[in-house]
């Protein structure tokens, strides 16, 4: 399933709208923005490490 995602609402947030994003990738999203590691059991990827990992690469 895919879903469309905005995360905004500080500085170590960036505003980011993402066309779609895998429903398994918003736990961890929100997890690092909390400062939480996820449970070895949760899968998927982090969209917030993906997008400032995407602006390093472009930069």
């Amino acid at each position: 399933m895919t879903v469309p995602l905005i995360i905004e609402g500080s500085p170590e947030i960036p505003l980011k709208e993402i066309s779609y994003c895998k429903t398994t990738d918003i736990v961890p999203a929100m997890l690092k923005i909390i400062g939480k590691k996820p449970h070895k059991s949760v899968f998927g990827t982090s969209l917030v490490l993906l997008y400032i990992t995407l602006m390093l690469y472009f930069v």
